[in-house]
Parts: C-alpha cells; structure tokens; sequence
C-alpha cells in the first residue's frame, strides 16, 4: 500500500515536473529579451549547481569523477554550455512555444540518428517507422512547406539546439552508467557557469536589482531545473523507465501553452500538427512497450 500511495504521488510530482520545463521556455524568452544572455546563462547554471549541492549530500551521491569518463563529462559540459548560449541568443528571434515545441520533439529524433551513425544501433520495424514519422514532423514543425522558412534564422537556430541537446542526451547516456545523472548535471553546470564568467560585463549585474527577472530565473534554476530534474530522475526509481519517460511527451505541450498564456502566442497550425507527429514518433522510438497495446484493448473491450 505504502508503495502504491509513492507510485501516486509521483505520479502528480512527474506532472508538476513537466510542467515546470515547459514553463522555462516563455520565461527564458522574457529575460534573454531584456538582458545579457550571458548573465541568464551563467546565473541559471550557478544557481542550478549551488542548489544541488545539498541534494547531492541529501543522497549521498559521490562526486568522483573516473578517469575513463572525464573526455565524455567535458563534451557533455561543452554541449550543454553551447546550447545555453544558443538558445538564449534564439529566443529573441520568434516564438517561445514554437521553439520549445522544435527543440523538444527534435532532439530525440536527431538523438536516434546519432546513435545509428556514432554508434552502430540498429533499428526494428518501430522505431524505423518512428524515425520516418519524426522527419515528417520536422517538415511541419519548421514550416517547411513555404520555402523561406528552410533559411529562416529561428528555424536554423532552433535545429542546431536540437542538434546539441541531443549530444547532451548521448553524452549524459554515456556518463550515467557510471555517474549518477544529478552529479552530471552538477559538474556540468558549475563549469559552464565559470565559462561564461570571462563574458559578463559589470552592467550585466543590474539584473540583480530586478526583482521580476531574478524571480524568473531563480524559477528557470531551481523550479524547472533542479526540482524538474530529480523529480524526473526519482520518478524512474519509482515508476520505471518507461512510465517516467512518458511523461516527457508532455513537455512540448505545456511549452506551446503556457507561452501561449504567459506571452500571448497564439499556437500555429503546423505547430500543433508537427508536434502531435514528433510525440507519437518519440513514443514508437524511445518509449512503446507491448504492455500499453494490451490495456488499450482491455479498456476498449471493457467500455
């Protein structure tokens, strides 16, 4: 029973967690457009890694790092700070919900790519089916119909964030069978704050007599990336693999309306179309299991 009620309760908890990535999209959009998005970058990695320091002695994670792996931690953290950077600078150029939408639907598609290419993986009928409704859903969700829309600068930028993130994904991949993630995400963000220090000028620090923009990016750090995070981590503890990375499908959709709440962006049709797509593509890549088929038709016969 005690374990039914924590299986509950972080079944909310993944929920809120989504929820809490999505919402770092318009909030991201707001403070690049007002400041230095080197200050935003290195101010939501500082506070990321100052707030995990007690979960990582809550948890008692070690924080040795073996030698084999410190190669795979500096891309990762190479990646991880490229894409900030990127992603801070592209947020000025269109909508916040779109590029949430791109970025998170995209990144696990270019992911699968990568594994084939770097790695070798090879692909079952499902997941080559996945992958084709996933370039499909590339064409709707970057508007390739129109022309214009393949130089477009949010379009490119936006792709190369995809392109990074999942770099981050495989890396972090690589790390984690022997690193806890929260660790990775700790060393990764600490070093990315101190790359970004050469960058910062004296007036970038007025953001810190902004109560509005430090609320927002304490929020970023520590709302939808700390807790986000080990909400994530430990609902896989609790819930599976599986059932956790499902909830992921949700982040795309929350970007798309809380932006649309928060900046007022109205969604587009092809936005909404490339998205619904690139979710079901993520599903039959990363997350099908035989198992939903068969309760699908029990509560089908049931009804």
């Amino acid at each position: 029973m005690k374990n039914y009620n924590k299986q509950i309760l972080f079944t909310y908890l993944l929920f809120i967690a989504m929820a809490s990535w999505g919402l770092s999209w318009p909030l991201s959009k707001i403070l690049s457009s007002n400041h230095s998005i080197f200050i935003v970058a290195f101010g939501r990695f500082f506070l990321v890694a100052l707030s995990l320091i007690p979960i990582l002695f809550y948890f008692k994670l070690s924080l040795k790092i073996p030698r084999e792996n410190l190669l795979a931690l500096i891309l990762n953290t190479i990646f991880n700070a490229s894409y900030a950077l990127i992603f801070f600078y592209a947020l000025r150029l269109g909508s916040a919900g779109s590029a949430g939408v791109i970025t998170t639907t995209l990144s696990p598609i270019i992911a699968t790519l990568l594994s084939i290419i770097i790695f070798n993986n090879k692909l079952n009928r499902r997941e080559i089916i996945g992958l084709i409704l996933g370039l499909i859903s590339g064409i709707f969700l970057l508007n390739l119909i129109h022309l214009e829309s393949i130089i477009n600068p949010f379009n490119l930028f936006f792709i190369l964030c995809a392109f990074l993130w999942a770099c981050v994904t495989l890396s972090a991949r690589k790390l984690s069978n022997n690193i806890n993630p929260l660790v990775i995400n700790f060393y990764s963000s600490f070093i990315s704050s101190i790359l970004f220090i050469p960058f910062l000028k004296w007036g970038d620090f007025g953001i810190l007599r902004e109560w509005d923009s430090m609320a927002m990016l304490i929020t970023i750090a520590l709302f939808s990336t700390v807790f986000g995070t080990t909400i994530y981590y430990k609902g896989i503890g609790v819930l599976g693999i599986t059932k956790s990375a499902s909830y992921t499908l949700l982040v795309p959709f929350f970007a798309l309306i809380l932006s649309w709440i928060i900046l007022g962006e109205v969604p587009s049709i092809h936005t909404i179309i490339g998205g619904s797509l690139a979710v079901c593509a993520i599903y039959l890549i990363s997350i099908y299991n035989k198992k939903h088929l068969r309760i699908f038709k029990k509560s089908y016969i049931k009804s």
